[in-house]
């Protein structure tokens, strides 16, 4: 059956042998999709022009690929989220969570887990640090990303002279879970720039926000790199721009052009930053002036940073992410060769030239290894009562919006799933061979009905497999919010 007659059918799963894909179509949306295990995420959009496959990882380093300093930017930030991972690699305990596993399956085994451990994980503190020369503004930008006035209790100190000698803690006042550290400059005889970073003990920061009045010096740039080089994102902050436009203004009022002004400055520093080597600006430059905390780029400093205070969240369900998928590969891999005895009886009922007496018993094992699959993979009735109330939707919602086990014809109907993987690997003379050509007909047909069936457990498993990682990945969205320090 060709491709086009099989789109005809108002819901259709195909299987590609060799990558292991598998399709999904409704034809009521007129979309594609894919749910798929190794990361790469598909849709396939049917048209008036015919199939239009998109592929969004793809398409992103597509993007890349035509750009070398855009390479550059994605292979560094790609590191920074590496190394994040890693960072807090140490906050999953692989022991324990493959103990809820082995206990109580994949996806009830990380419910428990998750359960058991995402207070532990609330109490891990998110650490900034903000740090720059003298006078550049770094106490005052701290005063104002959290709403104080410096003469505010608890506002940290500001002044003409360099008010920080030593390293300040300061919290977030949304958050007793993020802390701003406002560190001494660097160069001085007290902090010498060979050893500041382990002075800092700069291994200890998520984010390191780097200050300045003016143009980026040396010592501005160094840190930045030492930073970038360890992982960590790093935040450019010009302050004190409302100076800067007065004493323009002041110098050439007849032509003045706030924006021009402040882009001028921008791209200079840019330039500046790129001449000196650094090719990653990490999170970018902001344009602020501390007194003035609803103008130039401080709310969109603020929206970032808030942002970046995810970054733990984030980084634990992502490594979350990855040992699971690798569990529910191997669980999809291993169920696959299974059912060694349900192959062998098809065999059986192969040969034997009664008809519809094969396809009569086939449909009815490949119907038990459908309820098999269900409970193995966390979709039966019963595991999905438990996920619903994790996930806070009904069975029926997950059913009829989220799993393709209860949304693709073939899987609710296995009678077609059978039919159809046969009509699809053998021709009619295979098919029905044993009506046709007594004995070599039968032996033929007999070798044809195990592939049959392995090729439906294969799409079963397949497509229940991506069922159980989207839950898995549904589950990991609701911890993520969990942890986000702010809202």
């Amino acid at each position: 059956m060709d491709l086009a007659k099989r789109m005809e059918e108002d819901v259709f799963a195909m299987k590609t042998l060799e990558d292991d894909v598998y399709f999904s179509q409704n034809m009521d949306s007129g979309v594609f999709s894919i749910k798929h295990l190794d990361d790469d995420v598909f849709s396939i959009e049917s048209g008036a022009d015919g199939i239009i496959f998109h592929n969004d990882f793809s398409a992103d380093q597509a993007d890349n690929d035509d750009d070398d300093d855009d390479k550059i930017k994605q292979d560094l930030k790609l590191k920074r989220q590496s190394s994040t991972y890693e960072d807090v690699r140490s906050f999953v305990q692989e022991d324990k969570l493959s103990k809820e596993i082995e206990d109580a399956g994949t996806l009830h085994g990380l419910n428990n887990y998750i359960n058991n451990t995402v207070e532990w994980w609330k109490s891990k503190k998110i650490n900034v640090a903000v740090t720059g020369n003298s006078g550049s503004g770094k106490s005052s930008l701290i005063n104002a990303i959290r709403g104080l006035k410096p003469k505010c209790c608890g506002a940290a100190p500001v002044g003409i002279r360099e008010t920080t000698t030593e390293i300040q803690k300061y919290e977030f006042p949304e958050s007793d879970k993020v802390v701003l550290w406002d560190l001494p400059g660097m160069g001085t005889e007290k902090f010498k720039q060979e050893t500041y970073t382990d002075d800092m003990g700069f291994y200890k920061f998520d984010i390191v926000v780097v200050v300045t009045a003016n143009r980026f010096l040396e010592n501005d740039i160094w840190l930045a790199e030492q930073a970038l080089g360890h992982g960590k994102n790093v935040m450019f902050v010009r302050t004190k721009l409302d100076s800067d436009l007065a004493n323009a203004k002041r110098d050439d009022p007849d032509n003045f052009d706030e924006i021009k002004c402040i882009e001028t400055i921008r791209r200079d520093i840019e330039d500046h930053i790129s001449n000196r080597g650094v090719a990653d600006l990490s999170e970018g430059i902001y344009m602020i002036s501390s007194p003035d905390r609803g103008k130039y780029d401080f709310p969109v400093l603020v929206k970032k940073l808030k942002g970046l205070l995810n970054i733990k969240g984030v980084a634990i369900c992502r490594v979350l992410q990855q040992l699971l998928e690798k569990e529910i590969k191997a669980k999809r891999d291993a169920a696959k060769r299974e059912f060694t005895s349900r192959k062998v009886a098809s065999a059986l009922y192969g040969f034997l030239p009664v008809p519809k007496l094969e396809t009569a018993l086939n449909k009815h094992a490949v119907a038990k290894i459908r309820e098999i699959c269900l409970e193995k993979f966390s979709l039966d009735d019963d595991s999905l009562a438990k996920v619903s109330k994790e996930l806070d939707l009904s069975v029926d919602t997950l059913k009829t919006y989220h799993l393709s086990a209860f949304n693709t014809e073939q899987l609710n109907h296995v009678e077609k799933l059978y039919c159809q993987t046969e009509e699809y690997r053998f021709n009619t003379f295979r098919r029905y061979s044993k009506y046709f050509v007594p004995i070599v007909g039968s032996i033929l047909s007999a070798c044809k009905a195990p592939h049959t069936i392995q090729d439906c457990v294969d799409i079963i498993c397949s497509i229940m497999a991506e069922d159980e990682y989207y839950l898995v990945q549904l589950r990991l969205e609701k911890l993520e919010k969990q942890l986000r320090p702010l809202t």
